[in-house]
């Protein structure tokens, strides 16, 4: 009887860690991936904004990714859609 207890016991707190293991890993990621948007946009807010200029370029750039590089792009701007 005692063994059995010891067992579930033990069962259930591996089953605990494990659950709370993975959400505060979650949080981690999510925290860290908010940090990083802000700064980004931070940067982008206080010194791109002096240095890009509505005419700094003319128009859309004539250059295409071709091979592996279209994959990594068209993964990009799926992310970028997709990411809430």
């Amino acid at each position: 009887m005692v063994g059995s207890f010891a067992l579930a016991s033990l069962m259930a707190f591996a089953v605990l860690w494990g659950a709370l293991s993975f959400v505060v890993s979650r949080q981690v990621v999510r925290s860290g991936e908010q940090g990083a948007q802000f700064h980004a946009e931070f940067v982008t807010d206080s010194i791109l904004r002096y240095e890009v200029t509505p005419g700094t370029w003319p128009g859309p750039s004539a250059v295409r990714p071709t091979g592996r590089w279209t994959g990594s792009c068209r993964l990009a701007s799926f992310r970028a859609l997709w990411s809430g």
